[in-house]
């Protein structure tokens, strides 16, 4: 977890420098894990948000948290959230182990109808190659911003680091709903 506080002690020093924080941009993301693991994250971001930080960007796999963290998450000024999505119901699952596509879907369209911008981010596996077009078209229907796709060399995950109680750890460990 990056420390909520330890991100504002470093936007409240900028404020030292500067008279205002409206060009500063925000990007949280993770290489093993997501952003949205961070028990203080609503917090953290409502509080950067009053400080003027122009945009707070997320990259998630959309898997974690309620539909009402979500809709709550969508009403803070100046949050942006791509969800990576890589394939659709029966494919999305091979590199994005242990995401249920059922809640991931209640948590984009809760996002993105409580107001949040959303951009779906595809990465395009031999496996899910043939849904791009689909992908675009619910992209659409549901309300993302912008589908953007991107070739990926990948492999699909395997090893110590992707069992499967390895997304189920993380969610304990994190105590996330």
């Amino acid at each position: 977890h990056c420390s909520i506080h330890s991100v504002t002690k470093i936007l409240k020093e900028l404020l030292t420098e500067k008279d205002n924080l409206n060009d500063v941009e925000l990007q949280l993301c993770g290489n093993l894990g997501d952003p949205m693991m961070n028990p203080d994250l609503i917090e953290g971001c409502n509080t950067w948000s009053e400080m003027g930080v122009k945009g707070i960007f997320f990259d998630t796999n959309g898997g974690l948290r309620s539909e009402e963290f979500w809709r709550e998450l969508a009403q803070i000024r100046g949050v942006y959230c791509t969800f990576s999505i890589d394939g659709l119901e029966d494919t999305n699952h091979i590199y994005r182990v242990g995401v249920d596509w059922d809640k991931l879907e209640r948590n984009f369209i809760a996002f993105i109808e409580a107001g949040g911008v959303a951009e779906w981010k595809f990465l395009i596996f031999k496996q899910n190659e043939h849904q791009v077009t689909e992908g675009r078209n619910l992209a659409q229907f549901y309300g993302f911003e912008k589908f953007i796709t991107k070739m990926s060399m990948r492999p699909p995950p395997t090893g110590e680091y992707f069992t499967k109680d390895y997304p189920k750890t993380l969610k304990k460990e994190a105590k996330i709903d």
